[in-house]
Formats: structure tokens, sequence, C-alpha cells
């Protein structure tokens, strides 16, 4: 699971709780990873069964995320 996880400005994203998730150093409930994508349960779900996804690649908004990695598995 170990990615490179960095800013545009090629700065690690330390203060991001999905970088850190991402990383394997944030607590979570993994249902699956891949190379560019990572599927988990909050760890206070509003709802049973709400699954994230969120991209590997640290992004600053949900502006930043291309159409490819936005339509991976």
């Amino acid at each position: 699971m170990a990615a490179s996880h960095v800013t545009p400005n090629r700065r690690p994203a330390r203060d991001c709780p999905f970088c850190r998730i991402a990383a394997g150093t944030g607590p979570a409930r993994l249902v699956a990873a891949g190379p560019d994508v990572i599927a988990f349960l909050p760890l206070r779900p509003v709802h049973p069964g709400h699954v994230l996804v969120v991209p590997r690649r640290h992004l600053e908004d949900i502006w930043e995320l291309d159409e490819e990695t936005a339509q991976r598995p």
C-alpha cells in the first residue's frame, strides 16, 4: 500500500486523513485497495455499509480528480 502521497507542490500531505489511510498509517477498515484508489468504511459511518472510495494521489478538492482515476474500480 505504500505509494507516494504528495501535494501538487511535491510536499507530503501529512495533514490529510485520506493520504494517511492510503499510506497505511491512518485508522481505517479497508474494503478494497488498488494501485490508484482505496475503499474503506468510515470509522463513524452515517449509515451502515457507507463506503468511501478515494484516490491514492492527494487532491485538494474533487475538481482536481481526473476522469481516468474517477472511473477506476
